[in-house]
């Protein structure tokens, strides 16, 4: 049991490096969103969540599914133009 319980924490700990780190200006959960998606993880759900600040831009909560290891994660991303522009390419509904 302990065994397999390492075994999941270390393939989630790839994700903190991720494989997309030599891009420039690219915020670091929107580097972590796309390393997981590049591992295997699918996209479940979108959700467009406002920021209490006025002056923040709000944030998309991404729910992620990696069915070979029967997980599920959360991952807030900015809703920065680049985060826009890769939901409208990839076709994912926002609820």
């Amino acid at each position: 049991m302990l065994d397999e319980m390492s075994i999941l924490e270390n393939q989630w700990e790839t994700l903190q490096q991720p494989a997309h780190s030599s891009q420039q200006g690219i915020h670091a959960a929107y580097r972590a969103l796309l390393s997981a998606i590049d591992q295997g993880w699918q996209v479940e759900s979108i959700s467009r969540k406002a920021s209490a600040l006025r002056m923040d831009m709000g944030y998309y909560l991404f729910i992620l599914r990696c069915r070979d290891l029967d997980l599920t994660r959360h991952f807030m991303v900015p809703a920065t133009p680049e985060v826009e522009a890769f939901i409208l390419n990839n076709g994912y509904q926002v609820n």
